[in-house]
């Protein structure tokens, strides 16, 4: 996943709400919207390679997802899953936050976490020169978790989607909804692409920096829309597909 946006105690109805992007390469095998685990209750899509998956809710309101982060080296196969890792965050739930405590961060290749509830939210910042996960309290606001750090300027879908946000971020839930969907459609490319040093050609670049992204083998694959009350799911839209050429579909019912 490469755009979430976190809306923590913005809205008086829904304390947190999640809109989020999924980019992936198109060749990595992926299962829709599904029940991930019977037993929590736990809500996402499917990696069907490793077998976890990038963003995961249960029925009591937890969520957990991750964006990765691009390492210095090639990604090391040999090191655990990182979908593998939300797996275990969702069964987790409320206890995640002492058990991220516990992860060494050198058995898994560079991310960021984002888990929590409506009453709290946390960051765990993976990376290979700490040998312990980073872990930040979620502040009051509407936030972007890119592949970088919380609200990191060198995006510019960070800015682009907090500027959108911010269009309709006290309405109500119609039109929360379709802002949130029009958000992750946006398509807008920058005016200014920061020098993040990727050995990628000037047009590429500039399609990453998008908040929809459509690239010949990397791009959009799915995007979900979470709005959290305190210990329950208010709302779970889920689009199979780029969202701005697919539709989001209301799945309460997979909590049921």
């Amino acid at each position: 996943m490469c755009t979430l946006v976190l809306a923590y105690q913005v809205h008086p109805q829904y304390p947190l709400l999640v809109a989020a992007n999924r980019e992936e390469f198109f060749d990595r095998p992926t299962g829709a919207c599904q029940i991930l685990d019977a037993d929590v209750g736990a809500v996402g899509g499917r990696d069907l390679r490793a077998g976890g998956t990038w963003m995961g809710v249960t029925r009591d309101g937890f969520f957990a997802a991750l964006t990765n982060q691009r390492p210095e080296t090639a990604v090391d196969e040999k090191r655990a899953s990182r979908g593998a890792l939300i797996m275990e965050l969702l069964r987790q739930g409320r206890d995640s936050r002492s058990y991220v405590q516990s992860l060494h961060a050198q058995e898994y290749n560079p991310c960021n976490l984002v888990f929590g509830t409506a009453e709290g939210v946390h960051i765990a910042y993976i990376r290979d020169e700490n040998p312990e996960p980073e872990l930040v309290d979620l502040t009051p606001g509407v936030h972007v978790l890119p592949n970088g750090r919380l609200n990191d300027p060198a995006f510019p879908a960070v800015a682009r989607a907090t500027e959108l946000y911010q269009e309709f971020a006290e309405e109500d839930w119609s039109g929360l909804s379709l802002g949130c969907q029009r958000l992750l459609a946006d398509r807008t490319t920058p005016a200014v692409v920061p020098d993040r040093n990727l050995p990628f050609d000037a047009d590429v670049i500039r399609e990453i920096s998008r908040i929809c992204v459509r690239t010949p083998l990397f791009g959009t694959r799915s995007a979900t829309i979470v709005a959290l009350q305190k210990d329950e799911v208010a709302h779970y839209l889920y689009c199979e597909g780029p969202p701005d050429q697919h539709g989001f579909e209301e799945r309460l019912d997979l909590f049921q």
